[in-house]
């Protein structure tokens, strides 16, 4: 009967490759959060430079881009230039017009929900 006793350089090796195991696994998940969080905040953070921007730029505007518009529809032809826009103007008001009315429809009858 031998027992047969392990060496450090036996047990060694096998907890180095526990060891490593367990560090990549760790890394690789806080990496991936790391990252998962940096793209976030730099869409987050660009998303608002364009919307800040866009809306400052309407709301300095002097005059609307539809008034560009009318001025060159109206320069192409006067009588049918002035018709498409005021039939575009129209048609953008019912666009957006819609879901507002729409919210306000459904947003007046959530009282009666249960």
């Amino acid at each position: 009967e031998s027992v047969r006793v392990s060496t450090a350089a036996e047990v060694v090796p096998n907890m180095s490759r526990l060891v490593v195991a367990s560090f990549y696994g760790c890394a690789s998940q806080v990496m991936f959060i790391l990252y998962f969080v940096m793209t976030s905040a730099f869409d987050i953070a660009l998303q608002t430079v364009v919307f800040a921007g866009a809306t400052m730029h309407l709301y300095c505007a002097e005059r609307g881009l539809l008034e560009y518009l009318k001025v060159l529809m109206v320069s192409v032809d006067e009588t049918c230039g002035e018709r498409l826009y005021r039939s575009l103007d129209h048609a953008i008001g019912a666009a957006l017009g819609a879901p507002l009315k729409l919210a306000i429809f459904h947003a007046s009858f959530t009282c009666l929900l249960p």
